[in-house]
C-alpha cells in the first residue's frame, strides 16, 4: 500500500484524527516521516476538507427509533395539521461541559456525520414552550445527569 493511499485509508477510518496524530499514526504504518502541515496541505489537494460535524443522537441508528419516528410522520403528524392550536412546541437550547471533538476530514461537498456518546456532565439550560399565540418561559435552569447517588457522594 502506498504512503498516500495509507493516509487516505486512515482519514477515512478516524475522520476526527488531530494532524499530529495523524502524522504519528503514518511513521508507524508506514515509516513515513510528515509534518502536519504538510498532511493537511495534501488532503486539501485530495479534496479533504476541514469541516463542522453535524452531531446526530447515537439512538438515530436503532431501529426501534426508525420505527417510532416512522409512526410519527405517517400517522400523528397529519392529525396535528388539521388542529394546530392544540400543540405545544417544547425549545431547548443548553451549554454543557462535556468537551468533544466538532471537526473533522471530510471529501468536499460530503457531510461527516459523527454521534455524540451520553456522559456524565452538568448542563445549563434554557426551556421555552411556544404556542400559536403566546410562548410559556422556563428557565435557565441547571441539570446534572448524574445519578441520586452519585450527587449524595460529593462532599
Amino acid at each position: 500500500m502506498s504512503t498516500a493511499s495509507s493516509l487516505v485509508a486512515q482519514v477515512e477510518a478516524t475522520p476526527d484524527m488531530t494532524m499530529p496524530k495523524l502524522a504519528a499514526r503514518l511513521v508507524q504504518t508506514t515509516g513515513t516521516r510528515a509534518a502536519p502541515a504538510v498532511l493537511s496541505r495534501f488532503l486539501c489537494r485530495l479534496g479533504f476538507t476541514y469541516i463542522k460535524k453535524p452531531l446526530m443522537a447515537s439512538q438515530c441508528a436503532r431501529v426501534d427509533i426508525a420505527e417510532q419516528r416512522n409512526l410519527w410522520i405517517t400517522r400523528r403528524q397529519p392529525l396535528m395539521r388539521l388542529e394546530p392550536h392544540w400543540l405545544v412546541f417544547i425549545d431547548e437550547t443548553a451549554i454543557n461541559t462535556k468537551m468533544i471533538r466538532l471537526r473533522g476530514r471530510s471529501l468536499r461537498g460530503k457531510r461527516l456525520p459523527a454521534s455524540a456518546p451520553f456522559g456524565h456532565w452538568r448542563t445549563q439550560s434554557f426551556i421555552v414552550g411556544l404556542r400559536c399565540h403566546v410562548s410559556i418561559r422556563r428557565g435557565p435552569r441547571e441539570f446534572s445527569f448524574r445519578s441520586r447517588a452519585d450527587r449524595q457522594s460529593d462532599p
